[in-house]
């Protein structure tokens, strides 16, 4: 209530001030050299976010509030002009090349030019993010900067995603990076509340940043070395992603709308059997034709649709002297290609600035967004039995068999025969989340260059969980039993920053950048379930009304509350710049966090990076117009494990208080130190630019959950250690710009990244396995292991040889020689390969033609396996003979119909893709009526075109296969598919 009083004064104290003393000043920016009009440069008001950019002939024209005398002329790779306005309201401006270095980068609590950088920071800016149906921040990214994996756990709308900057360099505590938006750290948990699915296995999760809406997002910068990362300290050992919304402008209130419409339909799916080809199939293999019913039935056509995308979003800007807004809402509808599947956003906010005191010594500024995400879950699992979940179910359907009897009821007379229409009809999984992030800061001006920065964060998140089971579905083990959960969750964080900044020139020849602050933070985590099972047949079956509705049936309740974790930190940072040549960052933060025991509450993580601007030495070659060399070294830390786990604490059970964990009071933070050696070029006038870095990063002090040697018999036998081992990323980093040609009415330019990478554990003295495999006759099987020598996930399985005479499995024996029919036993398994790429490519264009515009996106990955679980536990000979379909390729294969089928290479593909992943044709309107500022028509193509050997859905996929909390990476089981979709948008500017 309180943050929608502030809300709603906020917006009419901006609506109800209007702009006086306005002038207006027109001209044209041309190319100092070629006197071509510059298309796009941007004019900025000096000391205020109030600007336009230049039309196609090189024109603007730009309010300019009272009191403001000084406009900014700007150009990518051109040097920027401030010019004093003086009594004409016409000011032409020609630009020269070279002034790409001067573009401004958000670093950790602050900015600085890009030629000022030290460290490996890629911007990608509005301009250059993925366009199409996007449903989370993460997703503008893919392909788009080199070192970035970007790895979906499915197709779902708002399905997890998992990024990987650098590598993996954690087995338990998590690879994730740190999410900042503007200054605000986010809890990269999701609060939708888990659990198994009925017998189906445990619940696919969702991406817990899908509430920010990449409308208003303007630029995204990732901090890829520890030089950069290191003043996040203990969060940043997997690289930081920071995230830049738009702010007010000052001037006139301008208002934009964007609509969206889209389509999308299934990227692919395996080659399964038509009824036709399963009777053929029976025929061939000998088999009885009892299992053939007369039918054609494409059981998966049966639970796809064409999906639709209706997105709307709307802002307004606006602002004078000491102040500007920006108020902005938008709605994201998709319904998923699986129906009754789909996802639905609403979110709103309002940025504000303030100036006040004299000379503007004191900014207020405050943000406030809230979200409501309502997500519609297919019955989608990550470990679903033999009998599959949805997917499973629909790809062995009998092919030949109508889904739906002659009385309109579901084919349900076989449990093992999940029935999809069945499965996805009488189960309901809901969640909704709403989250509300805001913040309140204030900058003061101490003296000139000292500046003393408050901020205060709260970000709250509820996700409740209403799911479903009607008992009219049979099912294996649950036969005529309905169940109904509850859940609810809650993650909350608070953060508050202090910092003083000081930036002075203090000779010709030398400037200082000073950053000094204390950071407080907090995160709680709580949620409460309830369970309903053994439901009656005629439950009702609005299960919105579970709890007043039940009778006669079984609860259970289950809650939770996580330790709050608690940290507290002090950091500095000096920028040293020695005549524009020489620049050095020195970095040191120390954490102290309530995760950790006694006697290491406190972690250090310090480092250093230097650059050299050869191209302002005298000596430089001349061929340069920027040549620097950059080098880092710093240390960052990892304590994404779960709260207390170092401290003894108990918790109240049936009256009872009972000790919980093992403490560890000697538990310390994992650490990852990282080297880093850059150059940054540039020639022929900016028309081609680049960066090439080398990177190698060691994870040191692993922490896991390992058996305590004398167990407490009342407690879990298991205890968080630091324990020895090493793991290193390596790899080597290419960044490509070519501005391929530039006159008036044409423009092309293409950018290419590429990235090495190697992934080592070395000195860790045993091995841990994961990745578990499912299917029938496959409980307890796994696919990959952590072992020395190898990378994190190696795959330890059995090289399959083929086929006897007999048509059964024979693998290779590395023991005794040969080949041997047992595939089970540890000692013929081997390391064959791993699922962390070897090289990640992406290419992307843009091309201008008079008012036509065209962006395309081309993205692949390239050295690494992917595990086909789906056929491995779906696709399998012996189905066909127990009535359930299979790929083409097993029929008449010579495989007999009683063959195993455990975990192998045979199931092992080369994950090597590559992915047309974007395309985007526009048009922007010229000539517009007085009314409209700008109008823009595009449409947009997302997973045109994937080439790949891979036989599964999609060879970018991360079902998660985890065992004891080991988690596994590269495996696909029977997940959503993938989606190809294609979009219309319009945008208007008033």
């Amino acid at each position: 209530m309180f943050f929608t009083k502030i809300h709603f004064v906020m917006i009419l104290m901006v609506v109800s001030i209007s702009a006086f003393g306005q002038r207006t000043i027109s001209g044209t920016v041309t190319d100092a050299e070629s006197k071509e009009p510059l298309i796009g440069a941007n004019i900025l008001v000096k000391g205020t976010s109030s600007g336009t950019i230049t039309d196609f002939d090189g024109n603007y024209s730009l309010d300019v509030p009272s009191g403001s005398d000084v406009l900014i002329f700007s150009y990518t790779g051109y040097s920027s002009q401030e010019i004093t306005i003086g009594s004409s309201n016409v000011i032409n401006v020609s630009l020269s090349v070279g002034a790409l270095l001067d573009e401004v980068v958000v670093i950790g609590y602050g900015t600085v030019k890009k030629s000022d950088l030290t460290g490996s920071v890629a911007k990608v800016g509005e301009e250059s993010f993925n366009r199409g149906a996007i449903t989370s921040p993460q997703e503008l990214l893919e392909g788009r900067t080199a070192g970035i994996q970007i790895v979906g756990a499915s197709g779902a709308p708002g399905a997890a995603t998992k990024i990987n900057i650098r590598g993996t360099s954690s087995i338990r505590s998590g690879n994730d990076p740190l999410i900042v938006i503007d200054g605000i750290q986010l809890d990269n948990r999701s609060v939708e509340p888990g659990g198994d699915v009925l017998d189906l296995g445990r619940s696919q999760g969702s991406n817990p940043f899908a509430f920010i809406d990449p409308n208003e997002i303007a630029s995204i910068e990732v901090l890829k070395d520890a030089s950069a990362t290191a003043i996040y300290g203990s969060r940043g050992a997997n690289g930081v992603i920071l995230i830049t919304t738009k702010k007010g402008q000052n001037g006139k209130p301008t208002i934009e709308y964007t609509v969206q419409q889209g389509m999308s339909n299934i990227l692919r799916r395996p080659d399964y059997l038509t009824g036709d080809e399963f009777r053929a199939g029976l025929k061939t293999e000998g088999l009885t034709l009892d299992n053939d019913f007369g039918d054609n039935v494409d059981a998966m056509d049966a639970i796809l649709r064409t999906g639709y995308t209706n997105s709307h979003s709307l802002s307004v800007n606006g602002g004078g002297d000491k102040y500007n807004y920006r108020v902005f809402g938008s709605l994201f509808d998709q319904t998923g290609i699986i129906i009754n599947s789909g996802l639905t956003k609403y979110t709103g906010g309002l940025k504000a600035s303030f100036k006040a005191l004299k000379n503007d010594r004191l900014t207020i500024d405050l943000g406030l967004t809230a979200s409501k995400v309502s997500q519609e879950d297919a019955p989608i699992s990550d470990d679903s039995g033999y009998e599959g979940s949805l997917i499973g179910a629909a790809l062995q359907w009998n092919p030949t068999k109508p889904l739906i009897k002659a009385d309109g009821s579901y084919d349900q007379d076989i449990l093992e025969a999940r029935n999809p229409l069945a499965l996805s009809d009488y189960i309901r999984d809901r969640t909704n989340t709403t989250r509300i992030l805001g913040n309140l800061g204030a900058t003061f001006r101490i003296v000139k260059g000292l500046d003393y920065k408050f901020n205060v964060s709260v970000d709250e998140a509820r996700g409740e969980r209403r799911f479903f089971a009607n008992p009219a579905l049979n099912f294996s083990k649950t036969r005529d039993i309905g169940q109904a959960q509850v859940g609810n969750n809650h993650l909350g964080s608070t953060q508050i920053t202090h910092t003083l900044n000081y930036q002075a020139q203090i000779t010709s020849g030398f400037s200082l950048n000073l950053l000094g602050g204390y950071e407080y933070l907090k995160y709680s985590n709580q949620g409460t379930k309830i369970i309903v099972t053994n439901l009656a047949k005629n439950f009702p079956l609005d299960y919105t009304d579970i709890l007043q509705s039940a009778a006669n049936v079984n609860q259970r309740a289950e809650s939770f509350h996580d330790p709050d974790v608690e940290l507290q930190s002090y950091f500095a940072r000096g920028i040293f710049n020695f005549g524009e040549r020489y620049l050095i960052t020195a970095t040191i933060r120390a954490d102290g966090s309530s995760k950790f025991g006694e006697n290491n509450k406190y972690g250090y993580f310090p480092s250093f990076a230097a650059a050299w601007n050869i191209h302002n030495e005298s000596f430089a070659p001349g061929a340069f117009d920027n040549l620097r060399l950059r080098l880092g070294w710093g240390v960052t830390g990892n304590q994404e494990f779960p709260a207390g786990a170092a401290q003894e604490y108990f918790v109240y059970d049936q009256g009872n208080l009972t000790q919980k964990n093992n403490p560890s009071p000697d538990l310390r933070w994992e650490s990852s130190s990282q080297l880093n050696a850059g150059i940054d070029f540039a020639i022929m006038d900016y028309r081609i630019s680049g960066t090439i870095d080398y990177f190698q990063k060691k994870t040191n002090d692993l922490i896991l959950f390992v058996p305590l040697a004398q167990p407490n018999p009342n407690v879990d036998s298991r205890i968080y250690r630091n324990v020895d081992g090493t793991i290193t990323n390596s790899g080597l980093e290419l960044g490509l710009n070519f501005s391929l040609v530039e006159k008036r009415n044409l423009s092309w330019g293409l950018n290419l990244n590429g990235t090495y990478l190697t992934n080592q554990v070395d000195g860790f003295g045993t091995a841990i396995n994961t990745g578990g495999i499912n299917g029938q006759g496959l409980t307890g099987a796994f696919s990959q292991r952590i072992a020395d020598g190898q990378p994190l996930f190696a795959y330890y399985l059995p090289v399959w040889e083929g086929l006897n005479a007999e048509g059964l499995s024979i693998y290779q024996d590395p023991v005794n020689g040969g080949t041997t029919l047992i595939a089970t036993v540890s000692s013929v398994k081997q390391f064959v390969g791993d699922p962390l790429p070897d090289f990640l490519l992406g290419i992307s264009t843009d091309l201008k033609i008079g008012n036509f515009d065209v962006m395309a996106n081309l993205s692949g990955a390239f050295g690494y396996q992917v595990y086909n679980n789906t056929t491995n536990a779906v696709f399998v000979k012996g189905n066909i003979a127990n009535g359930r379909n299979v790929t083409a390729d097993l029929v008449g294969n010579g495989e007999s119909i009683n063959n195993s089928y455990p975990a192998s290479t045979r199931y092992l593909e080369n994950g090597d893709h590559v992915r047309l992943s974007n395309v985007t044709l526009g048009y922007t309107f010229a000539n517009l009526p007085g009314f409209l500022k700008g109008a823009r028509l595009a449409v947009t193509g997302q997973n045109l075109l994937l080439i790949t050997g891979y036989s599964g859905f999609d060879p970018v996929v991360n079902t998660n296969k985890e065992i004891s909390g080991i988690p596994s990476f590269g495996i696909e089981y029977t997940p959503y598919p993938t989606s190809r979709t294609f979009l219309a948008s319009l945008s208007i500017k008033f």
